[in-house]
């Protein structure tokens, strides 16, 4: 149990130091390009969950910006992170209610570990999100 919580502790540092370096979540000053995913098509629980995608920086590290499990951190992992956007890897189920207790409970052996302290509303908001992304091409 020790070694779970000081391995995960170490990648959530390894993660925020891969966003530190990088710059992976800014946008170069003057850009008005938008990211992949689009907030016209997005809900309002969906456009809280790409923010919260975003700002926690773990699911966009591992996940990558658009969803197909090529974040920087991501791609050193194995087995590598879920592609969202691969409807044959969601193991535990790809409904908004499965993803959430995904992220509530990870998953056993891979890096995605659990996020109990996400409240139920913002899990909700992630998956439906997630979900988002299994839309996009």
């Amino acid at each position: 149990m020790k070694k779970t919580i000081v391995f995960h502790a170490l990648l959530t540092l390894l993660a925020a130091g891969a966003i530190m370096v990088t710059g992976y979540c800014k946008k170069p000053a003057g850009d008005t390009t938008s990211t992949t995913t689009t907030s016209a098509a997005m809900d309002a629980d969906a456009e809280k969950g790409r923010a919260l995608y975003i700002s926690t920086g773990n699911c966009i590290t591992c996940h990558g910006e658009s969803g197909k499990g090529d974040g920087p951190v991501g791609v050193s992992l194995n087995p590598k992170p879920r592609n969202f956007r691969n409807m044959g890897d969601y193991k535990q189920g790809s409904s908004q209610e499965a993803i959430a207790a995904t992220i509530k409970n990870g998953v056993p052996g891979s890096a995605m570990p659990p996020n109990p302290a996400i409240s139920e509303a913002d899990r909700m908001a992630l998956a439906k999100y997630v979900i988002y992304l299994q839309t996009q091409p």
